[in-house]
């Protein structure tokens, strides 16, 4: 968990706007996925841990990841129903709402536009449109 949260948050927070600041993003992807990939794994964290776990999933620049991501926070958010931890319900409920404008950016163009810049991507005409009212989602 320490490293999930290393390697994916602080590197974002530290180096916001530079190409750093996506430099393990790989690396905690990796983590996370081995850990959603084994059931034993996954139910050893607790509802809070399991936010920090998919949001590597969810900064990866693929479709596949955020559709596991969104079935992941489904069955988070029916398990939290369940126990009546409705805080954490209403959480995962947001990161759906996260997951979906992501899907959005993936589906369209196949990366986050809003990393373009600070990766030294050059923009499409289409993907400069998008970036006038997109989401960035603080990158």
């Amino acid at each position: 968990m320490a490293y999930i949260l290393i390697a994916d948050q602080f590197g974002r927070s530290m180096y916001r706007g530079t190409s750093t600041a996506f430099s393990l993003d790989d690396k905690a992807y990796e983590v996370s996925k081995a850990i959603v990939d084994d059931i034993s794994q996954w139910d050893k964290y607790r509802h809070h841990e399991w936010l920090f776990i998919l949001t590597p999933l969810m900064h990866k620049e693929s479709l596949s990841s955020l559709e596991e991501v969104e079935l992941l926070t489904k069955v988070a958010t029916n398990k939290c129903d369940y126990e009546g931890n409705l805080i954490f319900a209403d959480m995962f409920r947001t990161v759906s709402k996260f997951v979906v404008s992501h899907k959005e950016a993936i589906e369209k163009f196949g990366r986050y536009p809003s990393r373009n810049k600070a990766l030294g991507r050059k923009n499409t005409p289409e993907e400069e449109e998008y970036l006038k009212s997109a989401a960035t989602w603080g990158q």
